[in-house]
């Protein structure tokens, strides 16, 4: 990605992790007198994963090559703290609507398995140094939460679940 091009993505990336933010503290303000721990939980870690996000952007990676600076560190800290949110927004909504919600439940497993295998072969990618595949196998993991948490807001939306 050239210059031109990282400036529009990091602002839509800092865009897509403000919205986020609002969506879980808005969700979290509305229902505060209601909302049980499960569901309250999966609402804060919507609210670090942006957060993470946007630290992401504070704290830029270095360009590959260059030696590795407290910032690329810090980088790859808050990279951490954002994948373990996703993952953990879509598999404590497994768990949490197994029972009330099966459809819902067998979804957010599916986008969870889908999350977890496509960033460890991320990891495993780059650790071997075959890096070529990191940008699609990343959409794939970004892409899957983005379409969990466009199926959450619907479902809610339609008030077919209650989360």
């Amino acid at each position: 990605v050239g210059a031109g091009e990282i400036l529009i993505v990091n602002i839509l990336f800092s865009i897509y992790n403000y919205l986020l933010m609002i969506y879980s503290l808005v969700y979290l303000i509305l229902n505060r007198k209601k909302i049980n721990i499960k569901i309250a939980v999966i609402y804060i870690s919507i609210l670090l994963c942006g957060l993470s996000g946007i630290m992401m952007g504070v704290f830029p990676q270095e360009p590959r090559g260059e030696s590795v600076s407290i910032k690329g560190i810090m980088h790859f800290v808050f990279a951490g703290m954002a994948a373990l949110t996703t993952m953990l927004v879509t598999i404590l909504s497994w768990i949490n609507y197994k029972k009330v919600n099966k459809g819902y439940s067998i979804y957010s497993l599916t986008c969870f398995v889908i999350i977890f295998s496509s960033g460890l072969g991320n990891v495993i990618l780059m650790n071997n140094g075959i890096g070529s595949f990191f940008g699609l196998i990343e959409r794939i993991t970004i892409g899957t939460f983005i379409l969990w948490l466009f199926v959450t807001a619907y479902l809610k939306y339609k008030e077919k679940i209650n989360i």
